[in-house]
């Protein structure tokens, strides 16, 4: 505990500059658990999101001893040996951050802890995606959403891909940035998953400046 302890000061010692511009923190919730749902852009967008709420956690979840979860590939664990900012973050912050795979078990998972208060952050494009277009969302945010009754927070990532170390620690501050809108509940259970996915999508659309080219 005490080496992931020490790696993770490190980490944010090194990262806790790179996000400039911060806007809409007063749009999370502060006693209750969340989803963001945000648009992916960069490898590193789980890296910048957990820099820019270190602070909103420790002042109003990790006393109440919640934290943060990510919702990502089933693979991810298994990348090792390719090394990327999101295997850093699920191999090594396990204190702080915790990792739930994309798969029904990680869903149902993502729904209990919900209920108890955490945080879960999911992509639903389900993958990076550089363009100027969102990819069709996936249908695990609405799934996790309308079970969980928990506010959607929609959130925009921006940044300029960076393939190592050395691109993204090059990247100036302000092309490193998160901004989370106003957050929404879904309240219809008669809605199909698709619209309801859609309307997430479309919140995501608004907040990241990319286009959803899907209908509602």
């Amino acid at each position: 505990m005490f080496f992931y302890k020490v790696i993770h000061w490190i980490i944010y010692f090194l990262f806790k500059n790179q996000a400039a511009e911060v806007k809409g923190l007063e749009n999370l919730p502060r006693n209750d658990g969340f989803i963001i749902a945000a648009n992916h852009g960069t490898a590193y967008d789980p890296l910048i999101i957990i820099t820019v709420l270190r602070n909103f956690l420790r002042r109003y979840f990790n006393p109440r001893m919640k934290k943060m979860y990510f919702l990502g590939s089933t693979r991810i664990k298994h990348r090792i040996l390719r090394y990327s900012i999101a295997t850093v973050l699920v191999n090594v912050l396990d204190e702080r951050i915790g990792y739930l795979p994309a798969n029904c078990a990680g869903l149902t998972r993502a729904v209990e802890l919900l209920g108890q208060g955490h945080i879960v952050v999911i992509f639903p494009e389900g993958r990076q995606n550089a363009e100027k277009q969102l990819l069709r969302g996936r249908r695990g945010v609405s799934i996790m959403a309308l079970l969980s009754a928990k506010e959607i927070i929609p959130t925009g990532c921006f940044g300029i891909p960076a393939f190592s170390f050395r691109e993204f620690h090059k990247l100036r501050s302000e092309e490193k940035r998160v901004v989370f809108d106003p957050g929404f509940f879904l309240t219809s259970l008669d809605k199909s998953v698709d619209a309801t996915t859609n309307t997430i999508m479309w919140a995501i659309s608004k907040v990241s400046n990319k286009d959803y080219p899907f209908s509602r």
